[in-house]
């Protein structure tokens, strides 16, 4: 029992230290990134800053509340909660005063806050986590089980996509069929829902210009749509192992935009260095097997997928955010967890965080 407790107390200790680390690092690369576009607002230079260490207060109070809410209250509500996820974004597609893409919840003099999809990626998770804890045992029925899952989910896709966020419905379809595989669908059954949403993937490529440029950047090394990429992979490249320090990147002085949000990675590889990078990479890496080994210990089915949900939603942030900075994927604009400026995915983010340490104490309660 005591050994047992070691154990879990390790974990919890580890994934605390790797966060507070990433959140410390990522508010002095985020401070440090925008400070020259803080300047061209004419705003102080700790204007982002100080908007920044107001998300991270906010994630820490909803973290709170994550955190002491009986993990069973978060699963019997979790329909309602998927319910609300979706009117959430529904709410932001009917309230969208502009023309563009209707990802936001709250305009304010231009400025565009609450990304609307964050709240539906934590609810996406919490009733993968219910459904999986519920029909584990007869997953592979279609008509009573699956289908009627998939078709409740579905109208949560339909409507990220219908913003139009295209990135953020693949992310979404990752975690769904990673989190199936695992709680037992057949693999036939998973190749299924992967082919059968390709004709809706191929039509919303087509019918979506940004999302041709995005993919035919990617695939035409001369495309003009890779611009930013290139800057980026050039300011990395010539910062060695350690970088060039931090605050004298040139690469934040106008080269590409929004930098301390979608591309902040290449702000730390040009001022900290290769090796810095490489430290992020395994630090998300090392919070993943930690979240792995904190499911294995979970006391019930929902808190343990509920807990590989998360641990699995962060990896992926990460892959595919530095996958993009460094030409390995096609830009997306994705933040990385903890590090990317912004209001909602910092608050969604700290709400999980509050859920892994809720699971984790009631790990302790149990003895397991």
């Amino acid at each position: 029992m005591l050994n047992k407790k070691y154990n879990i107390l390790k974990i919890e200790r580890d994934i605390f230290i790797v966060l507070t680390t990433l959140i410390a690092f990522g508010t002095v690369v985020m401070y440090s990134a925008s400070t020259l576009m803080s300047k061209n607002s004419l705003q102080p230079t700790t204007y982002f800053l100080f908007r920044h260490l107001i998300w991270i207060t906010a994630g820490l109070v909803f973290a709170y509340i994550s955190f002491v809410t009986p993990i069973s209250l978060i699963k019997k509500y979790s329909k309602i909660i998927l319910l609300l996820g979706i009117l959430i974004i529904i709410i932001g597609i009917l309230l969208n005063p502009t023309k563009d893409s209707s990802r936001w919840l709250i305009y304010s003099n231009g400025a565009k806050q609450i990304t609307t999809s964050d709240f539906g990626r934590l609810a996406l998770i919490i009733y993968i986590s219910w459904f999986l804890d519920k029909y584990r045992k007869n997953i592979n029925e279609l008509k009573g089980v699956l289908i009627p899952f998939l078709c409740t989910v579905g109208i949560l896709f339909l409507s990220v996509l219908r913003q139009p966020d295209f990135s953020t419905t693949i992310v979404f379809g990752i975690i769904l069929l990673i989190m199936l595989f695992i709680g037992g669908l057949n693999i036939k059954y998973i190749g299924g829902i992967a082919l059968s949403t390709l004709p809706f993937a191929i039509y919303k490529i087509y019918k979506t210009p940004y999302i041709i440029a995005r993919l035919t950047g990617f695939l035409n090394e001369n495309s003009d749509s890779n611009d930013q990429v290139d800057k980026a992979i050039m300011a990395m490249g010539s910062a060695g192992f350690f970088g060039k320090g931090l605050g004298d990147g040139l690469i934040k002085k106008g080269f590409i935009s929004e930098i301390q949000s979608d591309f902040i990675f290449s702000v730390i590889g040009e001022e900290l260095g290769f090796l810095s990078e490489m430290a992020v990479l395994f630090a998300f890496i090392f919070l993943f097997i930690r979240g792995v080994q904190l499911a294995q210990k979970a006391p019930s089915p929902f808190s343990m997928f509920l807990v590989l949900g998360i641990s699995i939603n962060f990896i992926i942030y990460t892959i595919i955010n530095i996958g993009y900075v460094v030409k390995l994927l096609p830009t997306t604009g994705l933040a990385l967890p903890f590090i990317s400026y912004g209001g909602s995915h910092t608050i969604v983010s700290f709400i999980m965080v509050g859920l892994l340490f809720n699971v984790s104490n009631e790990i302790k309660k149990h003895g397991f």
